[in-house]
């Protein structure tokens, strides 16, 4: 996504504090599409503007707020969920892509192995909690599964393979795909992360 610094449409109007009353009636359009609520809200309070430019920059603001999914909580603990549309709605909701595991903990050495070398791990917590939605899908010995929804998504993504990862947005739509090999450790798994995100 373009940054607002590289953005020449913004400097313009963000650094007009002296535009004299009504002023606005004339940029109410580049207004609306080029700023966002961090912006706004610098003519949101200035006395130069008239009431009604003051209040059309505010609802303005408010809108724009409401259409960007809701900023990450700082303090916020990423936790494994198992059903594929509580894992959506989080990503809806926090604006992050999701990790869905296809494994098998009770019975697949690389599995296990992943979990002690990836998931246990204290570094990957620090990175997953502002990055990802944690979805695991755990099946039974030779990938079977009570779960008529697993199954389905199973077969959804062609997983014949366990471990197998993918990293995807909230629709649905595959970023990655990814299993266990040599040498992966919370650091290589996050550069991988970092790498489908771009």
């Amino acid at each position: 996504h373009e940054s607002h610094a590289e953005n020449p449409a913004i400097h313009p109007l963000g650094a007009r504090a002296d535009l004299p009353t009504g002023s606005l009636e004339r940029i109410r359009s580049p207004l609306t599409r080029t700023l966002d609520p961090a912006n706004l809200r610098v003519f949101h309070t200035d006395p130069k503007l008239s009431e009604s430019d003051r209040e059309f920059v505010k609802t303005s603001s408010a809108g724009l707020t409401a259409a960007t999914p809701a900023a990450v909580d700082a303090d916020r603990k990423a936790k494994w969920l198992d059903k594929m549309d509580k894992a959506q709605e989080q990503s809806k909701q926090t604006g992050l892509p999701i990790l869905v595991l296809f494994t098998g903990t009770s019975w697949c050495p690389y599995c296990i192995k992943l979990e002690k070398d990836v998931f246990s791990e204290k570094a990957f917590q620090t990175f997953a909690n502002p990055n990802l939605v944690l979805l695991k899908l755990d099946f039974e010995p030779g990938g079977e599964t009570k779960s008529k929804k697993n199954k389905a998504l199973q077969e959804e993504y062609g997983v014949t393979g366990f471990p197998t990862y993918f990293l995807i947005d909230a629709s649905g739509k595959q970023l990655a795909k990814g299993g266990f090999h040599d040498g992966i450790n919370p650091t290589v798994f996050a550069d991988w992360v970092k790498a489908a995100r771009k």
